[in-house]
């Protein structure tokens, strides 16, 4: 090996020690996370809000010329890495999907190419499948909870229409928890891409989901309901005179979409009771 040689090779792995976590890569981005490294590479991940740009390779040979080695079965995968690196936002807050990808690269690095084929073949295979099950869920949460309040909906007109022997608190009630089950609608709609879907857990369970989102929500909106007729809690309703129930319907959005006003005016009820 010459002295050209060894001095190259001395300036790589000081190059390669420098790269730790909170250090700039070569384009200046920080490194949040080193998923895998060896002599001559390091895969880590950046802090971006793109879940396809988060994961990086670093390539640094110990050769200076080295296009038979390390470079060479990067090649062979590389197609893989970035078809993998397409559908990572499917399942964007899974680190363990990250780890596997950082596997998948070292194993072509140590030489095992079909190896590393197969896993990047497997994880795209296991991400479309999650990503499609995952959808499947939504669909039949919004679904039942989309079904159970036009339910609501056909039963307010029932009373709106054909149930005026009953008293004007009764019609206010119904209307405040209807609205409330719409505001439980918009709150699921609002929060779905931050809901957990768990894993192996049939679809169909989400169906009794929706229904009990919107069963909470509706219990909310009598629990202020009562509130405000108590003066307890947004008692001002009650001077609304001819817009009163409108007051209530929009109280009753509130109380369904909002899921910590009513344990919160709970606990302060109970507070100052104590």
């Amino acid at each position: 090996m010459t002295k050209a040689e060894l001095q190259y090779k001395s300036e790589q792995r000081e190059r390669m020690k420098s790269y730790i976590i909170g250090s700039k890569d070569k384009n200046g981005y920080v490194i949040k996370k080193i998923l895998s490294r060896g002599d001559e590479y390091m895969i880590y991940e950046i802090e971006t809000n793109s879940p396809a740009e988060s994961i990086r390779l670093l390539i640094d040979t110990l050769k200076e010329e080295d296009v038979n080695g390390i470079v060479k079965n990067y090649n062979k995968v590389k197609s893989k890495f970035i078809e993998v690196k397409g559908v990572i936002y499917k399942v964007f807050n899974d680190d363990s999907i990250k780890n596997r990808i950082a596997l998948a690269l070292s194993a072509a690095f140590d030489g095992d190419i079909d190896g590393s084929i197969k896993s990047f073949d497997n994880l795209i295979e296991e991400i479309n499948n999650e990503y499609n099950q995952r959808n499947k869920k939504k669909v039949y949460l919004l679904l039942t909870s989309i079904l159970f309040i036009l339910l609501n909906v056909w039963i307010g007109i029932f009373v709106y229409w054909y149930a005026s022997v009953w008293t004007e608190n009764v019609h206010l009630i119904i209307y405040s928890i209807i609205c409330g089950s719409l505001g439980g609608f918009i709150s699921l709609s609002y929060k779905m891409n931050s809901i957990s879907f768990e894993r192996n857990v049939d679809s169909k369970i989400y169906i009794f989901y929706g229904i009990e989102r919107i069963l909470i929500s509706m219990l909310g909106s009598f629990v202020i309901f009562m509130g405000c007729k108590s003066n307890l809690i947004f008692g001002f309703i009650n001077e609304l005179q001819s817009n009163m129930v409108f007051g209530y319907m929009l109280l009753g959005v509130l109380a369904g979409f909002s899921e910590n006003l009513v344990p919160n005016f709970l606990a302060k009820l109970e507070t100052d009771n104590t």
